[in-house]
């Protein structure tokens, strides 16, 4: 199961769980409802009277579901809530297992690239048309949001119509933060591709005695509970731990 699927699935119990807690909110409240419809409307416990005893039952049991139902009603509202985070996270989110995650990366790449060159061309159009006196920002070509955000700029802490150094420094950082990822990615993919090969199943010898595990496919929750068992660890895309200590469930030899 790849991330994405395994947050879909958080997602959508996350779903269940509130719908469930909202149905016991409804129920909770119904009851707490009934009972206080069957008292006349004012009517005070009669101390003293037979009805008291009843009275006061009654009334545990309104506040008791009143109070589990506001509890129920939280949980809804937590559930959805949290719902709701795991969706916008699959909505902005690449993963490294998604199978287009190297396209994906490459269009943001080219879109934070575009964006850094166009920044810089604006600064250097900026600078350049200020020197030359009133009307520099309609001489400058820029498109309607572009004049926003300058101007928008113009109000930061030195009060300078540009895109500020910082601005372009996180567009570089996020550029090569992907172009990282998508190494990683390819690395990752020739790692699974060495343990197809394999029969599904990698093992190699590392330094110190240890020992790498590569699986084609997630090989079961048995399993990966024996890695751990083991103190074996993950290292995206592999398990490492001391080879002498490598589970039975995975074969001894090593490449």
């Amino acid at each position: 199961m790849g991330h994405r699927e395994s947050l879909e699935h958080k997602a959508e119990r996350r779903r269940h769980w509130g719908e469930a807690a909202k149905r016991e909110y409804a129920r909770l409240i119904g009851t707490a409802k009934t009972i206080a419809d069957g008292i006349p409307f004012g009517q005070p416990i009669l101390v003293g009277h037979h009805s008291e005893a009843r009275a006061r039952r009654d009334q545990k049991r309104i506040e008791s579901n009143m109070s589990a139902g506001v509890e129920a009603h939280r949980r809804t509202e937590n559930h959805e809530a949290k719902a709701d985070g795991i969706e916008r996270q699959l909505d902005t989110s690449i993963f490294n297992d998604d199978p287009d995650a190297i396209e994906t990366l490459l269009t943001r790449i080219a879109r934070r690239t575009a964006e850094l060159e166009r920044c810089k061309e604006i600064n250097a159009a900026i600078r350049r048309e200020m020197k030359k006196g009133e009307g520099w920002l309609d001489r400058c070509s820029l498109t309607l949001e572009e004049k926003r955000a300058v101007l928008r700029n113009a109000q930061g802490w030195d009060h300078r119509p540009v895109f500020p150094a910082y601005h372009l420094t996180n567009l570089g950082a996020a550029i090569r933060r992907d172009q990282k990822r998508i190494e990683e990615i390819r690395a990752e993919t020739q790692q699974y591709e060495r343990a197809n090969g394999a029969g599904g199943i990698l093992v190699e010898a590392l330094a110190d005695g240890y020992a790498r595990v590569t699986f084609e496919t997630f090989p079961g929750r048995q399993m990966i509970n024996a890695l751990k068992a083991a103190g074996f660890y993950w290292s995206r895309p592999s398990w490492i731990g001391l080879a002498e200590r490598l589970p039975v469930e995975c074969p001894r030899g090593t490449d």
